[in-house]
Protein backbone atom coordinates (compact mmCIF):
# COMPACT_ATOMS: atom_id res chain seq x y z
CA UNK A 1 0.00 0.00 0.00
CA UNK A 2 3.05 2.08 0.75
CA UNK A 3 4.17 1.80 -2.51
CA UNK A 4 1.35 3.23 -4.27
CA UNK A 5 1.22 6.15 -2.09
CA UNK A 6 4.83 7.46 -3.02
CA UNK A 7 3.93 7.58 -6.85
CA UNK A 8 0.35 8.87 -5.90
CA UNK A 9 1.27 11.87 -4.33
CA UNK A 10 4.18 12.42 -7.30
CA UNK A 11 1.52 12.61 -9.77
CA UNK A 12 -0.74 15.06 -7.89
CA UNK A 13 1.98 16.95 -7.31
CA UNK A 14 3.61 17.42 -10.85
CA UNK A 15 -0.15 18.13 -11.80
CA UNK A 16 -0.42 21.14 -9.77
CA UNK A 17 3.42 22.11 -10.67
CA UNK A 18 2.10 21.84 -14.86
CA UNK A 19 -0.69 23.99 -14.40
CA UNK A 20 1.00 26.66 -12.10
CA UNK A 21 3.59 27.09 -15.04
CA UNK A 22 0.95 27.14 -18.06
CA UNK A 23 -1.40 29.52 -15.69
CA UNK A 24 -2.32 32.59 -18.04
CA UNK A 25 -1.79 36.05 -16.23
CA UNK A 26 -5.19 37.98 -16.75
CA UNK A 27 -4.25 41.82 -18.74
CA UNK A 28 -6.70 44.21 -20.14
CA UNK A 29 -6.82 46.45 -23.09
CA UNK A 30 -7.25 49.66 -23.46
CA UNK A 31 -8.77 51.31 -27.16
CA UNK A 32 -8.72 54.66 -27.93
CA UNK A 33 -10.87 55.36 -29.16
CA UNK A 34 -14.13 53.30 -28.85
CA UNK A 35 -16.45 55.54 -31.10
CA UNK A 36 -15.41 57.65 -34.71
CA UNK A 37 -17.26 59.30 -37.03
CA UNK A 38 -16.13 58.67 -40.38
CA UNK A 39 -17.25 58.51 -44.53
CA UNK A 40 -16.66 55.37 -46.31
CA UNK A 41 -13.01 54.97 -47.22
CA UNK A 42 -11.52 56.88 -43.97
CA UNK A 43 -8.40 55.48 -42.58
CA UNK A 44 -9.78 55.15 -39.14
CA UNK A 45 -6.76 54.51 -36.83
CA UNK A 46 -7.48 52.84 -33.41
CA UNK A 47 -4.58 52.79 -30.48
CA UNK A 48 -4.12 49.49 -28.59
CA UNK A 49 -2.19 49.36 -25.12
CA UNK A 50 -2.65 46.88 -21.92
CA UNK A 51 -3.56 47.95 -19.06
CA UNK A 52 -3.15 45.82 -15.52
CA UNK A 53 -1.35 43.19 -17.03
CA UNK A 54 0.87 41.14 -14.48
CA UNK A 55 2.98 39.25 -17.08
CA UNK A 56 5.31 40.32 -19.48
CA UNK A 57 4.64 37.77 -22.33
CA UNK A 58 3.33 39.54 -25.57
CA UNK A 59 -0.55 39.62 -26.48
CA UNK A 60 -1.28 38.72 -29.82
CA UNK A 61 -3.97 41.48 -30.93
CA UNK A 62 -6.51 40.78 -33.83
CA UNK A 63 -10.24 42.38 -34.81
CA UNK A 64 -13.20 41.85 -36.85
CA UNK A 65 -15.87 44.21 -38.07
CA UNK A 66 -18.64 43.38 -40.80
CA UNK A 67 -18.67 46.42 -43.88
CA UNK A 68 -15.08 47.20 -43.46
CA UNK A 69 -11.31 46.08 -43.65
CA UNK A 70 -9.01 45.81 -40.95
CA UNK A 71 -5.28 46.30 -40.55
CA UNK A 72 -3.15 45.12 -37.20
CA UNK A 73 0.05 46.75 -36.85
CA UNK A 74 2.92 46.92 -34.79
CA UNK A 75 1.63 43.60 -32.88
CA UNK A 76 1.99 41.50 -31.32
CA UNK A 77 1.52 43.79 -28.17
CA UNK A 78 3.73 43.98 -25.25
CA UNK A 79 4.66 47.93 -23.90
CA UNK A 80 4.26 49.65 -27.06
CA UNK A 81 1.09 50.48 -28.41
CA UNK A 82 -1.07 48.21 -31.77
CA UNK A 83 -2.82 49.99 -34.54
CA UNK A 84 -5.89 48.98 -35.64
CA UNK A 85 -6.36 50.54 -39.32
CA UNK A 86 -10.51 50.23 -39.82
CA UNK A 87 -11.87 51.43 -43.22
CA UNK A 88 -15.15 51.29 -43.78
CA UNK A 89 -16.23 50.23 -47.28
CA UNK A 90 -19.79 50.92 -49.42
CA UNK A 91 -21.61 48.32 -47.78
CA UNK A 92 -21.56 50.04 -44.08
CA UNK A 93 -23.55 52.68 -45.28
CA UNK A 94 -27.10 51.90 -46.16
CA UNK A 95 -29.06 54.86 -45.39
CA UNK A 96 -27.05 57.76 -47.50
CA UNK A 97 -29.14 59.69 -45.63
CA UNK A 98 -28.45 59.71 -42.16
CA UNK A 99 -25.31 56.99 -42.12
CA UNK A 100 -25.00 53.86 -40.34
CA UNK A 101 -23.51 52.68 -37.35
CA UNK A 102 -21.30 49.80 -37.43
CA UNK A 103 -19.74 47.59 -34.61
CA UNK A 104 -16.51 45.80 -34.21
CA UNK A 105 -14.38 44.18 -31.66
CA UNK A 106 -10.81 43.99 -30.66
CA UNK A 107 -9.39 41.11 -29.07
CA UNK A 108 -6.51 40.41 -26.93
CA UNK A 109 -5.16 37.01 -26.40
CA UNK A 110 -2.21 35.22 -24.42
CA UNK A 111 -2.28 31.52 -24.21
CA UNK A 112 -5.60 30.53 -22.83
CA UNK A 113 -6.61 34.07 -21.65
CA UNK A 114 -8.72 36.52 -23.85
CA UNK A 115 -10.24 40.07 -22.95
CA UNK A 116 -12.14 42.00 -25.97
CA UNK A 117 -13.01 45.75 -26.43
CA UNK A 118 -16.07 47.00 -28.35
CA UNK A 119 -15.57 49.86 -30.64
CA UNK A 120 -17.77 51.98 -32.98
CA UNK A 121 -17.64 53.99 -36.28
CA UNK A 122 -20.77 55.87 -37.43
CA UNK A 123 -20.74 56.40 -40.86
CA UNK A 124 -21.94 59.10 -42.62
CA UNK A 125 -22.17 60.29 -46.39
CA UNK A 126 -19.49 62.85 -47.46
CA UNK A 127 -16.45 62.57 -49.41
CA UNK A 128 -12.57 63.82 -48.57
CA UNK A 129 -12.24 67.20 -50.64
CA UNK A 130 -9.03 68.24 -48.58
CA UNK A 131 -6.49 66.39 -49.24
CA UNK A 132 -4.39 68.86 -51.66
CA UNK A 133 -4.68 71.73 -49.03
CA UNK A 134 -4.14 69.18 -46.17
CA UNK A 135 -0.69 68.26 -48.04
CA UNK A 136 0.39 71.97 -48.53
CA UNK A 137 0.22 72.30 -44.94
CA UNK A 138 1.70 69.04 -44.17
CA UNK A 139 5.01 70.06 -46.44
CA UNK A 140 4.63 73.51 -44.92
CA UNK A 141 5.43 72.31 -41.70
CA UNK A 142 8.30 69.69 -43.00
CA UNK A 143 10.18 72.28 -44.54
CA UNK A 144 10.49 73.96 -41.49
CA UNK A 145 11.14 71.17 -38.96
CA UNK A 146 13.62 70.26 -41.58
CA UNK A 147 15.54 73.60 -40.64
CA UNK A 148 14.51 73.98 -37.45
CA UNK A 149 14.58 70.75 -35.51
CA UNK A 150 16.29 68.48 -37.67
CA UNK A 151 17.06 65.99 -34.76
CA UNK A 152 13.28 64.88 -35.56
CA UNK A 153 13.93 63.43 -39.24
CA UNK A 154 11.45 64.52 -40.78
CA UNK A 155 12.22 65.68 -44.33
CA UNK A 156 10.71 66.07 -48.16
CA UNK A 157 11.66 62.38 -48.77
CA UNK A 158 9.23 60.82 -46.00
CA UNK A 159 6.32 59.18 -47.71
CA UNK A 160 3.28 59.75 -45.73
CA UNK A 161 -0.11 57.76 -46.07
CA UNK A 162 -3.10 60.32 -46.01
CA UNK A 163 -6.92 60.21 -44.41
CA UNK A 164 -9.04 62.80 -43.80
CA UNK A 165 -10.63 63.07 -39.95
CA UNK A 166 -13.23 64.50 -38.58
CA UNK A 167 -14.68 65.24 -41.61
CA UNK A 168 -17.81 66.85 -40.53
CA UNK A 169 -15.98 69.45 -38.77
CA UNK A 170 -16.29 72.54 -40.77
CA UNK A 171 -14.76 75.99 -39.19
CA UNK A 172 -11.57 74.03 -38.39
CA UNK A 173 -10.75 71.05 -40.97
CA UNK A 174 -8.55 68.15 -39.49
CA UNK A 175 -6.51 65.77 -41.23
CA UNK A 176 -3.98 62.71 -40.86
CA UNK A 177 -0.97 61.63 -42.42
CA UNK A 178 1.10 58.48 -41.56
CA UNK A 179 4.85 57.50 -42.24
CA UNK A 180 6.51 54.36 -41.01
CA UNK A 181 7.97 56.56 -37.99
CA UNK A 182 5.25 58.90 -37.07
CA UNK A 183 1.46 59.91 -37.24
CA UNK A 184 1.35 63.55 -38.00
CA UNK A 185 -1.87 65.93 -37.48
CA UNK A 186 -2.56 69.23 -39.40
CA UNK A 187 -5.87 71.10 -38.34
CA UNK A 188 -6.63 75.23 -39.89
CA UNK A 189 -9.15 77.50 -39.05
CA UNK A 190 -11.12 78.26 -41.53
CA UNK A 191 -11.30 81.98 -41.19
CA UNK A 192 -9.38 85.08 -42.41
CA UNK A 193 -6.30 86.80 -41.15
CA UNK A 194 -4.87 87.38 -38.15
CA UNK A 195 -7.14 84.13 -36.91
CA UNK A 196 -5.79 81.88 -39.55
CA UNK A 197 -3.69 80.06 -37.73
CA UNK A 198 -2.77 76.28 -38.46
CA UNK A 199 -1.42 73.33 -36.18
CA UNK A 200 0.38 70.22 -36.09
CA UNK A 201 1.31 67.16 -34.12
CA UNK A 202 3.65 64.15 -33.92
CA UNK A 203 2.93 60.60 -32.12
CA UNK A 204 5.46 57.84 -32.46
CA UNK A 205 3.85 55.26 -33.92
CA UNK A 206 4.19 51.85 -32.31
CA UNK A 207 5.45 53.94 -29.12
CA UNK A 208 3.14 56.75 -28.15
CA UNK A 209 -0.26 56.59 -27.48
CA UNK A 210 -0.48 60.39 -27.27
CA UNK A 211 1.31 63.34 -28.81
CA UNK A 212 4.82 64.26 -28.37
CA UNK A 213 5.58 67.26 -30.60
CA UNK A 214 3.68 70.02 -31.61
CA UNK A 215 3.89 73.20 -33.42
CA UNK A 216 1.45 76.07 -34.74
CA UNK A 217 1.86 78.70 -37.64
CA UNK A 218 -0.33 81.55 -36.97
CA UNK A 219 -1.19 82.59 -40.27
CA UNK A 220 -1.95 80.78 -43.49
CA UNK A 221 -1.71 84.10 -45.04
CA UNK A 222 1.73 84.84 -44.13
CA UNK A 223 3.00 81.13 -43.66
CA UNK A 224 5.88 82.47 -40.99
CA UNK A 225 7.92 80.12 -39.21
CA UNK A 226 6.43 77.35 -37.08
CA UNK A 227 6.87 77.61 -33.15
CA UNK A 228 6.25 74.99 -30.70
CA UNK A 229 3.31 74.89 -28.33
CA UNK A 230 1.89 72.28 -25.89
CA UNK A 231 1.33 69.04 -27.15
CA UNK A 232 -2.32 67.66 -26.54
CA UNK A 233 -3.09 65.35 -24.01
CA UNK A 234 -4.76 62.99 -26.62
CA UNK A 235 -4.90 62.00 -30.59
CA UNK A 236 -7.82 63.51 -32.77
CA UNK A 237 -9.75 61.17 -34.26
Amino acid sequence: MKRRIVPLIGLILGIGFLFSCTKDEPFSLEVVPSYMEAIVGQRCVLLIRLSESKDGKPVEVSASVDGADVIVEYAPLEEGVVEVTVIPDSSALKDTVWGDTITGWITGERGNYRDSSEFELYVIPGEDGLLDYASEVRDSFIRRLSDDYPELGIDNQIEWTPTIVLPHYLVVSHYLFFSDEWEMWVDWHNTIYPHDWTRMYLRRRGEDMTPCDAFEISSQTEWGDAYEITPPDSVTR
